[in-house]
């Protein structure tokens, strides 16, 4: 293998641990009820705080 080959796939393997943790992180936000940053879709609207009727 050639030095390039060698740093891109390091680099891949890098990537993919980093979005591994990333998602794991995010699951676990999904499952704590007290952290609003992350939720489930079908939740947005319960969650939402808008004013009806207010025009911009």
């Amino acid at each position: 293998m050639e030095p390039d080959q060698i740093i891109g796939l390091v680099g891949g393997v890098i990537l993919i641990i980093i979005s591994l943790v990333v998602t794991s992180k995010r699951e676990r936000q999904l499952d704590d009820p007290d952290d609003d940053s992350v939720i489930y879709l079908d939740e947005l609207k319960n969650k939402a705080k808008l004013q009806k009727g207010v025009s911009i």
